[in-house]
């Protein structure tokens, strides 16, 4: 597994101006939690696949 990160989530803490809703970001973390690939271990990714630069 890898790290994930959720997004700009519309939360208490993302605020009503954040990119995505909870939905959004639940079903595209769900998505690619199905579909991880080994190449993507111990990479930091986003809720959408793509790698997160850290």
């Amino acid at each position: 597994m890898c790290p994930i990160h959720p997004g700009w989530v519309k939360t208490d803490m993302g605020g009503k101006d954040a990119d995505i809703t909870v939905e959004e970001s639940a079903s595209g973390i769900i998505k690619l939690a199905r579909n991880l690939t080994t190449e993507q271990s111990g990479k930091f990714l986003t809720w959408q696949g793509t790698e997160h630069v850290w």
